[in-house]
């Protein structure tokens, strides 16, 4: 049995954490898997103290590693691992993508990108170690399909209130002051149209804080800061009219895809990796710009036309089914590991 390790940081987000699960869980009946956390609060507190640790396991058993992100990379590599898997982390700057190059010539590194768009950003920029697109999956056992009207009361929803989730952490990459500031636009002219965020991530307060200076206290619902307690995603999902992408380039795309899998009806900005997954009037409204008018515009213009938002709902549904399946995810990775596990064995033959 392959044995394999992950490293990773101890506080995740969303997509990191969610993929992670299913590979060690569900994987774990064909794979020896272990998790090592790397940095403040987890196993090993910074990059030298694991590899010190690291390089005695590597000797041992010569196992196959699992890196998240480009510190636990640099674990990998300088503790002597021959087996590499990488999942980057969304976005590098041209210092790191230096600092990426020296450890990928260094060793025999296999990137696992969750868009085509990160694949080619890496390609462009001089990468040249085997690089292969492996989409987060969608687990469709935790979707409600029927509408979770008990929570809806909780968070203060009223029956009649048109709810716009906007979707994920709440960090400079999924841009929910946008968001914040296009239903704020909507619900100058309506009230019943409010924007319900989840309530984490290294932007929440900021947000919160720009919700405050429009000076419209009922527009917006933090989740986890209403109800003083952790949701799951999916719960939110259950409780939602419509959800509405402000993300910029590299954003996290699990939460649009579980948007999708849920039928809820999508109204969007248009970036590289979201043009993989959205269709332009099937899957998604695509607003032209990402500014809060051209949002505000184009989630009115949904909600007009009913018909319309009945069929982007069906088709995101279908598309998310047919792609982002969680078994997809789960059997792309198999066989990585596996081909990874295997070209190195032939290597050391």
């Amino acid at each position: 049995m392959i044995e394999i390790i992950h490293i990773a940081p101890p506080h995740r987000d969303f997509q990191t954490q969610r993929c992670l699960e299913h590979l060690r869980h569900d994987l774990a009946g064909n794979f020896k898997i272990t998790l090592h956390t790397l940095g403040p609060g987890g196993d090993y507190q910074n990059v030298p103290a694991a590899i010190l640790a690291l390089k005695s396991a590597n000797r041992d058993r010569w196992p196959l590693v699992h890196a998240w992100g480009l510190a636990a990379l640099s674990v990998a590599v300088f503790a002597g691992f021959r087996r590499i898997v990488f999942s980057p982390d969304l976005f590098y700057r041209p210092m790191a993508i230096g600092w990426l190059r020296i450890l990928a010539d260094r060793a025999p590194v296999h990137f696992a990108c969750p868009t085509a768009a990160l694949q080619q950003f890496f390609l462009a920029s001089g990468i040249a170690s085997p690089i292969r697109v492996i989409r987060p999956g969608v687990d469709f056992s935790r979707l409600r399909v029927e509408r979770n009207s008990k929570l809806r009361a909780e968070l203060g929803v009223a029956p009649n209130d048109f709810l716009i989730f906007s979707p994920g952490e709440s960090t400079e990459f999924t841009a929910h002051r946008n968001a914040a500031w296009a239903v704020g636009i909507m619900h100058a002219l309506d009230e019943r149209y409010r924007l319900l965020l989840w309530g984490r991530g290294s932007e929440t307060n900021l947000v919160v804080r720009f919700v405050r200076k429009l000076r419209q206290p009922n527009l917006m619902i933090s989740a986890e800061s209403r109800l003083s307690r952790r949701v799951r995603f999916e719960e939110l999902i259950s409780v939602a009219d419509a959800a509405l992408i402000s993300s910029r380039p590299f954003a996290p795309t699990l939460p649009v895809q579980i948007c999708m899998a849920a039928g809820l009806p999508i109204v969007s900005t248009v970036t590289p990796c979201l043009a993989e997954i959205l269709a332009p009037r099937q899957s998604a409204i695509l607003a032209p710009r990402n500014t809060p008018r051209m949002l505000a515009q184009s989630m009115h213009d949904l909600l007009q036309d009913p018909t319309l938002s009945y069929h982007i709902a069906d088709t995101a549904r279908a598309e998310a089914r047919k792609s982002f399946d969680l078994p997809i995810f789960l059997d792309q990775y198999q066989t990585l590991y596996h081909q990874v596990a295997a070209r190195a064995a032939l290597q050391a033959g």
